[in-house]
Parts: structure tokens; sequence; C-alpha cells
């Protein structure tokens, strides 16, 4: 029977436990680090950009229900890695689900390029995080609106319908740091002319439409509880050359990614670098759809 997917942005982080990496290179047994070369008596050039004041815009905003940290693996005691048989027999899972098992974490990454390359090398390259994957998908699969879960001891993992019905499916990944900075950089490759691959934002929506998709209907970041309005033009509709510079310079920026309480996204620099702001859906931003991670508005 099929089922509602209350997904949630709060469930998915539950479901799929998300971890990042670290930023400070390390030196082995034969190598030292280097050291500084500024003179006693010069003083080292100042390379920090400006700090810029925040957008005024934050404060009218919703409030924020959470932070969304870096992508972080499950890890619980090892479960078995052998290949399995996915409850439902789906190929495009068993596709996906095959490769969990052998550890092919890069043929991974280039099957799912549509999510973040550095959040599915942190998960999917932990056994651990790859063992309660695999036993969750060799239970039986379920029926929801926008797709199909398979419910584990552990986890949840989520596949939308488009996956499903594919040669290869991918999951649900929560909106992190990393997965914004990829978004973002398939929006501006796409306004380049340059797409990441052919077909990127026709065959995968990444920004709100107009009417014809129920984002443009209901693009409403900065009211608590947004409206049904027919006609309505999403504001990214509208955007000037001048913001898609904005937004460049947030890809380009150390990014916090915001969850707040209406269930959509705001994504803004943590580094002072720019006041730039983008809005992003959350997997179902007023229970409504499934056009999960689309940017609707920059400021």
């Amino acid at each position: 029977m099929a089922h509602t997917w209350k997904l949630g942005a709060l469930a998915i982080l539950g479901s799929l436990a998300l971890a990042g990496c670290d930023p400070f290179p390390s030196y082995g047994p034969e190598t030292e680090a280097p050291s500084p070369t500024v003179s006693e008596t010069t003083e080292a050039p100042e390379t920090t950009k400006p700090w810029v004041q925040p957008n005024p815009q934050i404060e009218l905003d919703p409030p924020v229900a959470l932070v969304v940290g870096p992508a972080s693996p499950i890890e619980l005691p090892q479960l078995p890695l052998k290949k399995i048989r996915t409850g439902g027999g789906q190929a495009s899972i068993q596709a996906f689900a095959d490769d969990v098992a052998a550890g092919n974490v890069e043929e991974i990454v280039r099957k799912c390029w549509t999510r973040s390359p550095e959040d599915l090398r942190t998960l999917y390259g932990s056994p651990t995080h790859r063992g309660v994957v695999l036993e969750a998908l060799s239970k039986t699969g379920e029926g929801a609106q926008m797709g199909m879960f398979w419910e584990g001891t552990y986890i949840r993992v989520l596949f939308y319908w488009e996956e499903v019905n594919s040669r290869y499916a991918c999951p649900v990944m929560e909106f992190t740091p990393a997965e914004a900075k990829w978004r973002m950089t398939r929006i501006l490759a796409i306004r380049d002319g340059k797409p990441v691959r052919e077909g990127d934002g026709v065959n995968y929506t990444l920004i709100c439409g107009t009417n014809n998709d129920n984002c443009g209907l209901l693009w409403d970041p900065h009211n608590a509880e947004p409206q049904v309005v027919e006609g309505r033009k999403p504001q990214i509709s509208s955007a000037t050359a001048e913001h898609w510079d904005r937004l460049r310079a947030l890809r380009d920026a150390d990014i916090t990614v915001e969850l707040m309480i209406n269930g959509e996204y705001r994504v803004r620099a943590i580094d002072g670098s720019t006041d730039a702001l983008a809005y992003f859906t959350g997997p179902e931003t007023n229970g409504t759809w499934g056009l999960p991670y689309t940017l609707g508005e920059i400021m």
C-alpha cells in the first residue's frame, strides 16, 4: 500500500547521517611542514578580504530550526559487506547495492554525478556506513507518494521515482554545505552554457519554474506558511546578472546551510566575503512536492 512520504529534512538527517573531511594537510615521516619565511623586521602581507556586513534580510527570515553540518557516515559495529538481493527486485536499486557491497566508491561517484562527490566519498568510503545501507536494502522496499524507501534497523534509505525508474538509482542525501556548493556549481555551469553533464537542468530541476511546477506556485521563503497562488512567478525568474554574480561569490565562499522552520534552506557565507543569500526548497517544503534543493531566490 502506498504511503504519503513525510520526509522532512530532520527525518533525513536521522535516516542518512551525513560528515566532513580534515581540511588541514598532513605530512609524512620523511617530510616536514614548511616553516614561515617572514623576516623579523617585515610584517606579513594582509591577505584576508575585507569583512562584509551580513545581509539585513537574515533578520526578516523565519527562524533557523537546524544548521546542517558536513556529511558523516553511520558509525556502528561492522555489518556484513556482501552482495545482497534487494527487497523489491528493482534493477536500478540492485545496481546501486552491488557497487555498495563491492566498495566501488568511484563508480558510485561517477554514476551519482548529481550528488556531491565529496559527500559520496565520505559516506560510501566508510565500510560501516555501507554495511547499514546494505542491511536496509535487504529489507522489502515500500512505495510512497514521491518514491520508495527501505526501512533498515539503523537507517531509512530513500529513492525518488525518477531514480527508481532509471538504470542506476541514487539515494536521497542531506543538503550539506558540500551538496549546496555542488548545486550552485551545476546551476552556474548551466548559466555559462557549459553544464557539468549533457542534459543537466533539463532532466533535473535545479531552479524554481513559473507555472509548470509546484515550486513555482508555492515559493515563498520568507513566510512560515506558504500559500498556493496561481500565476505567481518565483523571485528567481527576475534575477539579474548581478544576482548571478552574487551566487558565484557565494559558491566560492566558506558557507553554512541553515534549515528554516518553514522547511526551506538558506545558504550564506560565514567567512565574511559576501553578503549574498541563496534560498533552496527542502525535500517536501510545505509537505506538497518532491523537488528537493531547488534554487528559488538569490538576495
